[in-house]
């Protein structure tokens, strides 16, 4: 997910993962995962937890995302729903 520069801090991104987060627990989704270079702050504050890639789940860790898109300093978090 990303929010434009011009449209940051009017809470759309919290709008946006608060909807994920809903969405997935409807959907019996228990964990979410994702990748970042540059939001690891924000989405602590959300309570997500670094956590090591090499602990990746193989259905997370095999995706073209994950194992090419993202560079290898892309911080990987998770969050228990």
């Amino acid at each position: 997910m990303a929010v434009s520069d011009e449209h940051k801090g009017l809470g759309i991104g919290t709008q946006l993962l608060d909807a994920l987060c809903d969405a997935s627990k409807r959907n019996g989704i228990q964990r979410l995962h994702l990748l970042t270079t540059t939001a690891d702050a924000y989405f602590k504050h959300f309570g997500f937890s670094v956590a090591e890639r090499s602990q990746a789940p193989s259905s997370i860790a095999n995706t073209k995302e994950f194992s090419e898109i993202c560079p290898s300093s892309s911080v990987y978090m998770t969050l228990d729903l």
